[in-house]
């Protein structure tokens, strides 16, 4: 038999929405918080949510591997192109664009279908070189670029100014930014440049990090 607390207690869903900040009455919230002061289930099942969401967010945040980024040509029957490119600093000083880099291709896989991603060593390149991984889908002419640097698990704030286009793109913390559709030859033997953007001051929500780190 439930006890008197436990016949309010509120659905797994109620308890996600709080656990994440999308819902956006206090009232609703602080409902919610003083039942968890009081029942001792909710408070189990909320530090379980808690948990899984904590996971969650730290891996979505990580660089995207070269590992992952072959398996998912191959789901895609090699009909997307995967291009590595190389970013060696400048010697110059950052400028309004910020840091820049020459991009040299490394690997086209187009050109050497039968070399994978994970057959490269990036550590082996400078500290201080930014790769570039582009993932090119002719058929849904999409373009995403997955950034690695070997000291680098976070680029939140960042940006990326192409040498087409007119504003900066926003790399996700996790490295993945969405750029226009292109091939290989318009980056190759150009400069980019990457930014660091200020933090905002507003508090962003664990459910907004989420949206973040996807595609």
């Amino acid at each position: 038999m439930k006890s008197p607390i436990e016949r309010h207690c509120p659905d797994s869903k109620r308890l996600e929405m709080l656990l994440l900040d999308v819902d956006p009455r206090d009232a609703e919230r602080k409902r919610l918080q003083l039942h968890l002061q009081q029942c001792s289930k909710c408070r189990q099942e909320s530090k379980e949510i808690d948990a899984f969401y904590n996971i969650l967010v730290k891996e979505m945040q990580r660089p995207v591997s070269n590992r992952l980024l072959d398996f998912s040509q191959k789901l895609c029957n090699n009909k997307t192109l995967v291009a590595l490119f190389d970013c060696e600093p400048l010697d110059e000083k950052p400028n309004g664009h910020g840091k820049g880099y020459h991009v040299k291709l490394l690997h086209l896989s187009s050109q050497d279908p039968a070399k994978s991603m994970t057959q490269f060593d990036l550590k082996a390149l400078p500290k201080d070189h930014i790769v570039l991984r582009l993932v090119i889908d002719p058929d849904c002419q999409t373009t995403v670029c997955y950034l690695w640097n070997a000291v680098l698990e976070e680029y939140e704030n960042w940006t990326l100014d192409l040498p087409f286009g007119d504003d900066p793109f926003l790399v996700a913390a996790n490295g993945v930014v969405k750029i226009p559709y292109l091939f290989h030859d318009r980056l190759d033997d150009k400069n980019v440049y990457f930014n660091f953007r200020p933090t905002s001051l507003q508090e962003t929500t664990r459910f907004e990090k989420i949206l973040e780190s996807m595609v």
